[in-house]
């Protein structure tokens, strides 16, 4: 089994199902050329990626199987934790070219048992009004994928975390 990469992940996902040359990859993608470049050069030589006549394709039964493989949640885990790094990374440019496009909030708040339950309650019209817009495949040219990501545990529980790792 192998590690699938964030950059690896989102390319399929941008991949999926679709045919693209090289340019419009890139528009869709919007990466960076030579991270383009090699991502997709590794996955033709995975045979995960065909190219044929300048347009790029999924093989699908390799990545499904590759995806089956990623999905395991240590390799999640190892995702999640690529993302977020690269996020907190964007958050803190010191050039501050990400300032418009990058947010991120902590809180540290004291709460009863019905605030929470409030809380829970707002976060769950969060992530249906999200699944509603993941479900809807006819997104216009405009449109770009964000990442959006939250939890929230007992303080004490972190802090507890950072020793024991």
């Amino acid at each position: 089994m192998r590690k699938l990469l964030a950059a690896e992940r989102y390319i399929l996902e941008v991949l999926n199902n679709n045919h693209y040359s090289f340019n419009e990859l890139k528009d869709k993608s919007k990466l960076d050329d030579q991270i383009l470049r090699n991502l997709l050069s590794n996955f033709l030589d995975q045979e995960v990626v065909c190219l044929k006549n300048g347009i790029y394709s999924i093989d699908t039964e390799r990545v499904r199987g590759l995806l089956s493989e990623a999905n395991d949640t240590d390799f999640v885990h190892y995702e999640i934790d690529e993302l977020i790094s690269s996020f907190l990374e964007l958050k803190f440019d010191k050039n501050e070219r990400f300032k418009e496009s990058t947010h991120l909030s902590l809180k540290k708040v004291d709460m009863n048992p019905s605030e929470y339950v409030l809380y829970k309650s707002m976060v769950k019209n969060i992530e249906t009004y999200l699944e509603q817009l993941i479900k809807n495949p006819n997104r216009d040219e405009n449109s770009q994928k964000y990442i959006f990501f939250w939890g929230n545990s007992f303080y004490s529980d972190v802090i507890n975390q950072m020793f024991c790792s």
